[in-house]
């Protein structure tokens, strides 16, 4: 197979941190309500960029609407499964500014976390790294980070 052919799966999630208590926006998995993540998901033909993939699993999965204008990409992840004979990759952008009221989905419970567990839940390598950027991100603007 020639590396043009391998499928690519291209991913995007929104990070929102409230600023007070530093708890992250996690929706559970359907499947496995234990299991917190950014709400995201794949990119769909009709998502222009993949800042339009995490608005829109954003408001899916928890009925919040982003400001794209403030969104701030933070974190790009490729990786190759070789097992699959995918190669994905996976954005993560820092939503400062949204609208709405966070509201469960039959997708997922939504509720507010800590960084400690998103960490160690699924993607944990992922949501350090991310944590990581978060916090270097905050701090070049002068910005104290809180953690709980």
């Amino acid at each position: 197979m020639d590396s043009s052919e391998i499928p690519t799966i291209e991913a995007a999630c929104a990070l929102i941190v409230r600023p007070w208590d530093g708890r992250i926006l996690t929706v559970s998995r359907r499947h496995d309500p234990k299991a917190k993540g950014l709400p995201g998901g794949k990119k769909e033909a009709r998502d222009k960029t993949l800042l339009v993939t995490a608005g829109r699993e954003l408001n899916e999965e928890t009925g919040l609407v982003m400001r794209p204008d403030t969104a701030v990409m933070l974190y790009d992840a490729p990786c190759a499964d070789i097992v699959k004979g995918t190669v994905s990759r996976s954005v993560t952008y820092y939503v400062p500014h949204w609208t709405g009221t966070p509201a469960s989905t039959p997708e997922g419970m939504v509720e507010w976390s800590t960084w400690e567990e998103v960490v160690f839940g699924p993607f944990g390598a992922y949501n350090a790294e991310l944590a990581k950027r978060y916090r270097e991100h905050m701090r070049q603007r002068g910005r104290t980070v809180v953690t709980r």
